[in-house]
């Protein structure tokens, strides 16, 4: 028997009654074009798989639901190159731009929803059939440069666009000027409301831009903040901005020093959330101790850090990809060097302790983008854009922390690797 079977059936044994065994295999009627069966019971349906070179992006799709639970040896069914820069979405839709990535967040019926960062546009994708059912422009006239999206409600999308309008005069429209959160009624493309971020920078810092990045979504609305110089050759603290969900009012501002660069966050629980912070690269010097996973408590009012995890010994510092698991487990890259060679890692965090375990390194410096947990089943995805037998590595991740190794799976064979990930 090989050891990976042994080490499944082990498994298996440790994780009874952690998995919902009616989820897995696909049943049902067939429903689209690609042979869709019936959705599972619970968890995300699909994998969504943005491919690209900087230059153009194709979306693949990967269904969840031909998987049994716990299964990460098996070839999952795909469907490649559903939508890619030279489709056409539309009379009046622009095609993909080389640098689109996922949003986060829960639409009706597995749609998937794609932050077009060039385009200043967000999309609305069904994955039954490959079509696009809306786009819809954030860029109110200038490049808004959007870096995520999330649904609070059936008619609201909240935006955080990251780049100010350069024509920022008494006559610019509040809608107009960037670096901003702003919301948006998907039907029609209109904005309703404004978060000015202005408020949220350092005294005496004029011309900073508060850059918001992703974004996270409880009974309030929470977006980490670069906090970039005015020529992006240097960044303040990170800072985090509470907003509220009716009218994207500014509650309250965390400083969340010495951590800079913060570009990620994560719901863990309706009470807290994990940041991922690369530290600022134009201050080398300081950026390993600016760097660092950061579970901060939103119970209160005001949010504040509860545990601060640096990164580990000679490695590069955290990268943007961080996915939990649950309170306890997430799991983050490290980014490696060109010079002296240093590999990208994977890392399994427990977030209660601040433990580091290493699980894989990318085959060669800056090889990992994109990553995405599933929790209800227990599995990790992470994309290495250039590995020649799948660009979708895959590891089982239990309860207690033990990791296997599953069979990597190619998202798009031929063709563009996988850039960035997404559970539907």
């Amino acid at each position: 028997m090989q050891w990976w079977v042994c080490a499944l059936l082990a498994i298996a044994l440790l994780l009874s009654g952690c998995f919902d065994d009616t989820i897995g295999f696909s049943s049902g009627s067939v429903s689209g074009p690609f042979g869709i069966a019936a959705d599972p019971v619970q968890g995300p349906r699909f994998l969504g798989v943005v491919g690209g070179d900087y230059k153009s992006s194709v979306i693949s799709l990967i269904d969840l639901a031909s998987l049994a639970d716990g299964d990460v040896q098996s070839q999952p069914a795909r469907h490649s190159a559903v939508l890619h820069s030279g489709s056409q979405v539309g009379a009046t839709s622009l095609a993909l731009s080389g640098d689109v990535v996922w949003a986060r967040t829960q639409l009706a019926d597995h749609h998937l929803l794609a932050v077009d960062r060039n385009n200043a546009a967000i999309l609305e994708l069904d994955p039954r059939t490959g079509t696009v059912v809306r786009q819809v422009s954030v860029s109110t006239g200038f490049y808004s440069n959007p870096q995520d999206a999330i649904a609070t409600s059936p008619t609201q999308w909240v935006v955080s666009r990251m780049n100010r309008n350069a024509d920022t005069g008494p006559k610019t429209a509040a809608f107009a000027r960037g670096d901003d959160v702003v919301a948006l009624d998907p039907a029609t493309g209109a904005f309703t409301a404004r978060a000015d971020l202005e408020a949220a920078l350092p005294d005496g810092a004029t011309g900073t831009l508060a850059a918001p990045q992703r974004l996270a979504a409880t009974d309030r609305i929470f977006v980490p903040l670069a906090m970039f110089a005015p020529n992006f050759k240097g960044q303040a603290t990170a800072r985090l901005a509470v907003l509220r969900v009716s009218d994207l009012q500014v509650s309250h501002i965390a400083d969340l020093a010495p951590a800079r660069n913060c570009v990620n966050i994560e719901i863990l629980s309706p009470t807290q959330l994990l940041l991922a912070c690369q530290g600022s690269f134009q201050m080398a010097a300081e950026q390993a101790s600016q760097s660092a996973l950061l579970v901060v408590d939103v119970s209160g009012d005001t949010p504040h850090i509860l545990k601060s995890i640096g990164i580990p010994s000679e490695s590069g510092p955290w990268s943007r990809d961080i996915a939990a698991l649950d309170a306890q487990w997430a799991v983050a890259v490290t980014l490696g060097n060109l010079q002296p060679k240093r590999s990208d890692r994977l890392w399994l965090v427990n977030l209660i302790t601040g433990e580091r375990r290493a699980m894989q390194d990318s085959g060669a410096p800056f090889g990992y983008s994109g990553l995405w947990a599933d929790p209800l089943r227990r599995s990790v995805w992470l994309g290495e854009a250039q590995r020649k037998d799948g660009d979708l590595l895959r590891f089982l991740v239990t309860v207690a922390g033990q990791v296997v190794v599953g069979v990597p799976v190619a998202a798009n064979p031929g063709g563009l690797g996988a850039l960035e990930l997404v559970g539907q």
